[in-house]
């Protein structure tokens, strides 16, 4: 992971008191004064007697802590979101499924909003992950922790969508720093040392806005760095 910057890994486990000890050893180990940048470390948690995993996970060394509420099974009344930043939540999917109550997670929703924590809700869940859809109280969910990376276009050679950033230094996503929301990626970025990701397809600061198709022609290594 160290040596993969381009990369954001996301580490999740529902042993986060175990976590703890793993990550120092190999903090130590690397002789990492900060934690990687590129690892987000979080909890999962379904139900309210398990939200003592947010109590360990806030005691682990990591650049962003995030919890899964999901599949989430009953309210969370004892959860406490202080030093977290970022929540997923979402409901059970499968033949066997629990269903979801809205309430629990607009309950969520709203101590995420008053804390100011990326939400991003997954599904409302049902006999397919599409059955319930992703909307809660007429909107989709899609925040992220802010001024994070995001997925490295080396995967498929281009950027996710619009508003992103390809830095030169990482090659890497990088999304503009206030809270992130798929609505909030229409306007794109100038970066004095990438690529720009519009709508329209990749710019350069240099190229006045020519075509994406053009411009991987005549800057390949830069797109690839």
């Amino acid at each position: 992971m160290a040596e993969a910057h381009w990369h954001t890994y996301q580490v999740l486990t529902k042993r986060p008191e175990r976590l703890a000890r793993v990550l120092a050893r190999v903090h130590m180990s690397l002789g990492l004064q900060e934690p990687l940048p590129n690892v987000w470390v979080g909890t999962s948690i379904e139900l309210d007697e398990h939200t003592q995993r947010a109590d360990h996970l806030r005691a682990e060394p990591a650049a962003v802590r995030f919890l899964s509420l999901e599949p989430l099974l009953g309210p969370l009344p004892s959860l406490d979101l202080t030093g977290i930043d970022w929540v997923i939540a979402g409901g059970e999917s499968g033949p066997d499924y629990r269903p979801l109550s809205l309430d629990w997670v607009r309950d969520i929703r709203d101590r995420c909003i008053q804390l100011g924590i990326p939400l991003f809700f997954k599904q409302v869940g049902g006999l397919t992950p599409q059955a319930g859809g992703r909307e809660l109280d007429g909107r989709t969910w899609d925040e992220m922790p802010p001024g994070k990376l995001a997925a490295c276009p080396r995967r498929r050679g281009r950027p996710d969508g619009p508003g992103m950033t390809i830095t030169a230094s990482t090659g890497c996503l990088a999304t503009p720093p206030g809270r992130i929301t798929t609505q909030g990626l229409a306007e794109a970025r100038r970066h004095p040392d990438g690529l720009v990701v519009t709508s329209r397809g990749w710019t350069h600061p240099d190229t006045s806005g020519r075509p994406a198709q053009e411009l991987r022609r005549t800057s390949p290594r830069k797109a690839s760095t």
